[in-house]
């Protein structure tokens, strides 16, 4: 899903930019790299944000750095102790801080590399 949002990214650079590079000389490949993808980055900047909110909230982010998958934890805990409620409460817990803490972070750095109108 992310590569779609790359490429809806760099496909929606204006081709204007890529003529001005190449009049002042760059050679298409480097006026690709050093015009379109840092602009079509930022543009999909939004999209990819969504993405990895998604990943997060399916757990596949922690399953590929070696955690143990949050909701299995809490299903087994839950079956020890039969504090169920308690315990899905603090994992919904979890996964908002997670999501938050992610918006936030991928919201500054949208800001930081947030092109003009003109754009």
């Amino acid at each position: 899903m992310a590569g779609i949002s790359q490429r809806a990214g760099l496909g929606s650079v204006s081709p204007r930019y890529m003529e001005g590079a190449r009049a002042l000389g760059f050679s298409h490949a480097r006026a690709f790299i050093n015009v379109s993808v840092p602009i079509g980055l930022r543009l999909s900047l939004p999209g990819l944000t969504n993405t990895m909110i998604s990943v997060v909230k399916n757990s596949a982010l922690l399953l590929s750095i070696g955690l143990a998958e949050l909701t299995f934890v809490v299903q087994r805990l839950s079956a020890e102790t039969f504090r169920t409620v308690e315990l899905f409460v603090v994992l919904g817990a979890v996964y908002l801080a997670l999501v938050l803490a992610l918006s936030s972070v991928m919201h500054m750095i949208s800001r930081r590399y947030a092109l003009g109108a003109g754009v």
